[in-house]
C-alpha cells in the first residue's frame, strides 16, 4: 500500500512539474501576443479616418463625425501597444512622439464632441486627421533616401555625441556623404509636386552642409566638427518640414 501511495506521489509531482513548464512557455507567447505591429495599428485607425476624413468632414456633417468618435478611441488604444525592434529606435522615438501628438488631438476631439461643439469639432476632425498622417509618413517616408539619411544622423546625435565617441562621430562622415548622394537623386512623390521649388532649396542646402563636413579630417578640431555636424542637422530639419 505504501509503495502504491509513493508511486501516485511520484506521478502527481512529476504532471504538477510539466504543467508548470507549459505555463511558463506559454507565457512568453502570451505576451507576444499581446503586441501590435504599427501598421495594423495604422490600418485599423484609418477603417475610421478614411470615412471622417472624405466624408463628415467634407460634408460638415457634425453628427457622423460625433458617431466615430467612439471608434476612434477603440482604434486608437491599439497605438499603445505598438512595439519596434531595437534595430529601428529611430521611428520609434518618433513614433511615440506622434501618438503623443495623435492621443492630443483625439482628446480634443473628445473634449469637443462632449461640449457638442459644431466648429470645434470640425478643427479637432482637421488635426486628428493631420497627426494620422504624420504617423503614416514616419512608417512610409515619401523618400526613402532622406529616412536613410535620418538614420545616420540618429546616431550620431542620440549615441555617438552624448558619449563623446569621437571615433564613430568620424566613421559616419563617409556615410553622410554616401547618403548625401542617393539624396540628389531623389525625387518628390507627385502629390508633393507644388513643393518642389522648396524641396530643391532645402535639398542643396543640406548637400552642401554635408559637403562642408566631409572636408573636415580626423585630426581637425571638435568644435569645428560638431559645429558642422549641427548645420548639417538643422538643414535636414529643414528639408524635412519640406516634406510635413
Amino acid at each position: 500500500m505504501k509503495q502504491w501511495l509513493m508511486i501516485l506521489i511520484a506521478v502527481f509531482s512529476m504532471a504538477m512539474l510539466q504543467c508548470g513548464k507549459q505555463q511558463n512557455q506559454e507565457a512568453p507567447k502570451a505576451q507576444v501576443s499581446a503586441s501590435v505591429a504599427p501598421r495594423a495599428a495604422l490600418e485599423a485607425m484609418h477603417e475610421v479616418i478614411h470615412p471622417m476624413w472624405h466624408d463628415a468632414y467634407p460634408a460638415r456633417d457634425v453628427e457622423q463625425l460625433k458617431g466615430l468618435y467612439p471608434e476612434l478611441q477603440e482604434k486608437f488604444a491599439l497605438f499603445q501597444k505598438v512595439q519596434f525592434p531595437d534595430s529601428l529606435r529611430d521611428k520609434s522615438m518618433h513614433w511615440k512622439e506622434g501618438v503623443a501628438e495623435l492621443e492630443q488631438a483625439l482628446k480634443a476631439y473628445g473634449e469637443a464632441v462632449q461640449k457638442n461643439d459644431s466648429t470645434a469639432i470640425l478643427e479637432a476632425a482637421r488635426e486628428l486627421h493631420s497627426r494620422f498622417e504624420t504617423l503614416v509618413k514616419i512608417l512610409n517616408p515619401p523618400i526613402p533616401a532622406l529616412d536613410e539619411f535620418h538614420k545616420v544622423l540618429f546616431k550620431v546625435f542620440h549615441d555617438y555625441l552624448p558619449n563623446n565617441d569621437w571615433g564613430k562621430i568620424n566613421q559616419t562622415i563617409p556615410e553622410f556623404v554616401e547618403k548625401a548622394r542617393a539624396l540628389k537623386s531623389a525625387t518628390l512623390p507627385k502629390r508633393m509636386a507644388d513643393r518642389q521649388q522648396e524641396f530643391e532649396a532645402a535639398r542643396q542646402e543640406l548637400l552642401a552642409a554635408v559637403d562642408e563636413l566631409s572636408k573636415l579630417k580626423e585630426a581637425d578640431n571638435r568644435t569645428r566638427v560638431k559645429e558642422a555636424l549641427d548645420n548639417v542637422h538643422e538643414a535636414f530639419k529643414k528639408l524635412e518640414e519640406v516634406l510635413e
